[in-house]
């Protein structure tokens, strides 16, 4: 039942809280019922397959700890998967080394800056993003925090508080610009690509479209209302020739409405996005609207 709870991981001194002997706990590891993780923590009947399992293992091992940095960005949707150790931060004196985990050691982290997940702890969304900030380059820190906006996470008071409780820690001034500027539109975007396009329009001065707009019994991507322009981001399976008709004969109807269409792929933003951001501003300059 506790393995359950803890997908499928116990720490040693659970085990002897539950009456096992360290005889009957090496016994088990000898046969393969117990595999360790970490010390002081197993896996019970296999090794741990997926990131909760290793992150509560990292947990047990570091008791009292909380996961931390690009973990806790991971567990809370803000940054992809990246394999590696577990990062996990401490507010505890004690010196300790465990192999595959990175231990970060804080002076203080106070509770409205701690999270409970049933077995896992873990740093709240706006010390996470001030973690990240000192690890993260400028861009990758910018698509976490924008990610952090789109799912709801973290209010930006609730940034700017840490920022100021954490004074000139690496990366905390950019962050605190970011959570002071005016929030973007990011409320229908579906995922941080849809997002990041709204950042891009930002950084290169274009104004901010509204977000999966219905229209004409349709559904655009992004719509600047004020032109009438409409803006599509196309993924691969935009390349069959059925899609580009389809898209051909949508983007007809769109015009004669008075709608033109900018399409464009999504790594556009990033290897040429002065053309994609000229291209669209003269779109915008010849607007229907």
């Amino acid at each position: 039942m506790l393995g359950s709870r803890q997908s499928g991981i116990v720490g040693h001194s659970q085990l002897l809280d539950m009456g096992m002997s360290r005889g009957a706990i090496r016994r088990r590891i000898a046969r393969g019922s117990l595999h360790r993780v970490f010390p002081g923590a197993y896996a019970v009947g296999v090794p741990p397959s997926n990131g909760r399992a290793l992150w509560i293992a990292a947990l047990i091992s570091t008791v009292p700890s909380f996961l931390s940095h690009r973990d806790a960005g991971e567990h809370y949707g803000m940054l992809e998967p990246i394999p590696g150790p577990v990062h996990v931060t401490v507010a505890h004196g004690r010196s300790l080394r465990r192999d595959g985990i990175v231990i970060h050691r804080t002076r203080s982290l106070p509770r409205v800056e701690r999270r409970r997940f049933g077995a896992l702890r873990v740093t709240s969304p706006a010390r996470t993003l001030l973690d990240l900030a000192g690890v993260l380059s400028e861009r990758q820190l910018i698509r976490a925090f924008d990610e952090s906006h789109r799912l709801g996470l973290a209010e930006r008071p609730e940034i700017l508080a840490a920022c100021e409780r954490a004074g000139s820690q690496r990366g905390t001034g950019t962050l605190a610009a970011l959570a002071r500027e005016p929030a973007l539109p990011v409320a229908r975007a579906r995922n941080g690509g849809e997002a990041g396009f709204l950042r891009f329009c930002r950084t290169h001065g274009l104004p901010i479209p509204a977000v999966n707009v219905p229209l004409l019994g349709c559904e655009v991507d992004y719509l600047w209302e004020e032109h009438g322009v409409v803006a599509e981001s196309d993924g691969d399976h935009h390349d069959s020739p059925r899609a580009r008709r389809s898209d051909a004969a949508r983007d007809a109807r769109l015009l004669a409405a008075g709608h033109p269409v900018v399409r464009f792929r999504r790594r556009e933003m990033w290897t040429n996005g002065h053309l994609l951001a000229a291209r669209i501003l003269a779109t915008l300059g010849r607007g229907g609207g």
